[in-house]
């Protein structure tokens, strides 16, 4: 069975790479890039069980990254998180 792969949108490293330490000891593969334009770049090109997603973020914010996601037939769950 595949490990589950996660992949992490969030602004604030220190939070991002925290999600990730916990996320990696329930054995799931994760990433974590800093802001939706990064993102959208990795969901082009690699499948992800699901994104977990901070809503205000520089460049492009959560809310943008699903309405492109879903403008580009992406349709991986997202889980969206704000401080």
């Amino acid at each position: 069975m595949m490990k589950p792969k996660v992949l992490i949108v969030e602004d604030d490293f220190d939070l991002g790479d925290m999600i990730k330490d916990h996320l990696s000891m329930l054995d799931c593969a994760v990433e974590h890039v800093e802001d939706g334009l990064q993102a959208l770049d990795l969901l082009a090109n690699e499948d992800y069980t699901c994104v977990i997603s901070d809503i205000r973020m520089p460049v492009m914010d959560g809310i943008e990254l699903l309405e492109k996601m879903r403008d580009l037939g992406m349709e991986v769950p997202v889980i969206f998180m704000s401080g």
